[in-house]
């Protein structure tokens, strides 16, 4: 979850319309994973013109990058899915950030109808998203639900 308050509200917030902000600043409030989409925004112009903006949202729950992620498939605007993960223990410690290739749908190992959603990720590992600690290897009837797109990282 993420708390703003006024004082962090940029001077130019009310030029994006009515009902939009932009902010200086954001306060992470739980120390929980957190999601950023990258995608493709296409507008056209006044005079008619083309254009494509890239975007960065910050999801705090797997099951909205997975509607997002719907929504964008069919347009194929879906650039990067990343996972930035805080450091256990030390509050003062950096988050990590990992690419992510997959979002899986599992059963959880104590109710069947309960459906988790899994993210692979780049180095082979899997994130689940629940407030319990499961272990991938108690999921039971994983099938995938999108294969992400792969980031080239630049040097």
């Amino acid at each position: 979850m993420f708390l703003t308050n006024d004082a962090n509200k940029h001077p130019l917030s009310s030029a994006y319309g009515k009902g939009n902000h932009v902010w200086i600043a954001t306060e992470v409030q739980l120390r929980l994973p957190i999601f950023m989409v990258e995608f493709a925004h296409h507008e056209v112009d006044d005079d008619g013109d083309d254009f494509s903006l890239l975007r960065t949202l910050l999801l705090a729950r797997g099951d909205d990058v997975l509607n997002l992620v719907s929504d964008l498939a069919p347009q194929k605007a879906l650039k990067s899915v990343a996972l930035l993960t805080p450091a256990s223990g030390d509050l003062g410690r950096a988050w990590s950030i990992d690419q992510l290739t997959a979002i899986w749908e599992a059963e959880d190992p104590g109710d069947s109808h309960i459906k988790l959603k899994v993210f692979s990720k780049a180095d082979g590992s899997y994130y689940v998203d629940s407030m319990s600690e499961i272990a991938t290897s108690q999921l039971r009837d994983w099938h995938q639900l999108f294969e992400l797109p792969a980031v080239q990282s630049q040097q």
